[in-house]
């Protein structure tokens, strides 16, 4: 489920954006939910710790209710969502430029003046985005989600490198290309749930297939993507090995 967000201080226009968004994603079948509607976007930077990665949001620019405007807003969703999808909205039409200057890669930006192609616009953004989905590698498009106290995390599996089992009891710690991040729950019911994407290194290990660059037969380790290095059993060796030459990808792989 892909998660959908409206920051719009001028209430009757986040009705709106909120009524046309949600009728055309039941027509359409898609599975895409609105999470929250702010009208101010200090309340919305309050929020984003709770904000699903790969996110849409549907941002005005120009907010009276506030001293950011929708380019403040979007460089600090950036700082959570990297790859989301930032649709301006707005009543200026000669601020296209500042996505540009702010590098904060929008997917659209879109004019409130007529209200019929003001809404075409936001579903033709709504079928992009759709299509950038079906059509990027699943493993992009996959999340693990990660409670750490109370705050829910939502990790893709193509920033994921390893989980381990901490030193401290029924923990895990999940290794990303970025952070760690330790939390309750047991390895074999991870397994299970991540599926073929992953495999056990280690009884105390599951390592994102992906990311492996190296196999040290020698030490029984693998190297991942970022340099880090986690532990491969003597009776795992062979069967990490083989499904990393039946992938094909012995070309880029060292093998010791």
């Amino acid at each position: 489920m892909i998660e959908a967000y409206i920051c719009e201080d001028n209430k009757n226009i986040l009705q709106l954006i909120k009524r046309e968004v949600e009728k055309y994603i039941l027509i359409q079948g898609y599975d895409i939910e609105i999470k929250g509607t702010y009208e101010r976007p200090e309340d919305f930077i309050n929020n984003l710790e709770t904000v699903q990665q790969r996110s849409i949001y549907f941002l005005d620019i120009d907010f009276n209710n506030s001293n950011l405007n929708g380019f403040d807003l979007g460089k600090e969703i950036r700082k959570r969502d990297s790859r989301g999808f930032i649709i301006y909205i707005t009543s200026y039409d000669n601020l296209l430029m500042e996505t540009f200057k702010y590098r904060l890669e929008a997917l659209d930006y879109i004019i409130k003046d007529n209200e019929g192609e003001f809404i075409k616009q936001i579903t033709q953004a709504i079928d992009s985005v759709e299509e950038r989905l079906i059509n990027e590698p699943a493993s992009e498009s996959k999340y693990y989600s990660v409670s750490v106290f109370d705050t829910i995390y939502k990790v893709p599996y193509n920033e994921i490198l390893y989980f381990q089992t901490s030193e401290k009891a029924h923990r895990i710690v999940l290794y990303t290309i970025d952070r760690s991040y330790e939390f309750f729950g047991k390895i074999r019911e991870i397994e299970r749930e991540l599926g073929e994407d992953f495999c056990r290194s280690h009884r105390s290990v599951l390592v994102n297939r992906e990311k492996i660059t190296s196999l040290n037969k020698k030490d029984s380790v693998l190297e991942l993507e970022t340099g880090l290095r986690c532990p491969v059993s003597r009776s795992k060796i062979k069967e990490v090995e083989n499904f990393l030459l039946m992938r094909g990808k012995d070309g880029n792989l060292s093998f010791i």
